[in-house]
């Protein structure tokens, strides 16, 4: 938890870095922005996918950022990794 002045700080830290950024993934620029189907498969990618792809961790939770609960049980990566980012939309 964080206080109202750092909780303002890092909001407006993060609206920077999204909105200042053209080439950031969601862009509204047509010119560069993703297909709606390259979108949909890019969101699919979790952190916790990430780490199963790239480590050899064996079960993560699926919200790598809250801890193992009921709502969030470990998962393992064999499953996690199944449904991985489609590239066939980028071609």
């Amino acid at each position: 938890m964080v206080g109202p002045t750092l909780s303002c700080i890092l909001g407006t830290q993060f609206y920077n870095l999204k909105y200042g950024d053209r080439f950031f993934f969601d862009t509204d620029d047509l010119a560069i922005a993703f297909s709606d189907a390259q979108l949909k498969s890019l969101r699919n990618v979790t952190l916790a996918k990430i780490i199963c792809a790239n480590t050899n961790v064996r079960a993560l939770p699926n919200n790598v950022f809250s801890p193992v609960s009921r709502t969030n049980p470990l998962v393992p990566c064999s499953q996690l990794v199944k449904e991985s980012l489609d590239l066939r939309y980028f071609y």
